[in-house]
């Protein structure tokens, strides 16, 4: 399973006092590639193609639980309008999603809005 920061003591806890959790970390500008070609050509469509948020788009400002659980979070994102979000990593006005964002701009332009929206992953990999 995927483990994101705020979930490890959870999982931790869960995985006992013997449990293992393998970290694997990958080359930052290689996930950058991937991950704008895989939101690109569509994957994921429940986030990418959608107008409101959720917690791979958009933040959560510390005051209001930026430290909740995945379904915790989603309940929040669910209400929360994408398109500041948007407009914060680079995509123009044009676009409604994530994905016609990524779809509608040149690769170049595409692999900078990816890396901003990957920023908070991206700053754990180099810390």
């Amino acid at each position: 399973r995927k483990l994101a920061f705020e979930d490890a003591a959870r999982w931790l806890r869960r995985a006992g006092p013997f449990g293992k959790i393998v970290h694997l970390v990958r080359d930052p500008i290689a996930m950058v590639v991937s991950g704008y070609l895989y939101h690109r050509r569509g994957s994921e469509a429940a986030w990418t193609d959608a107008r409101a948020c959720s917690r791979d788009l958009c933040d959560l400002d510390d005051r209001f639980g930026a430290g909740l659980s995945k379904a915790d979070a989603e309940a929040v994102f669910s209400h929360m309008d994408a398109r500041p979000w948007l407009r914060a990593v680079g995509c123009d006005h044009k676009y409604a999603t994530y994905l016609r964002c990524l779809r509608g701009e040149p690769p170049a332009l595409g692999l900078l809005v990816e890396a901003r929206r990957a920023r908070k992953t991206l700053a754990t990999m180099v810390a």
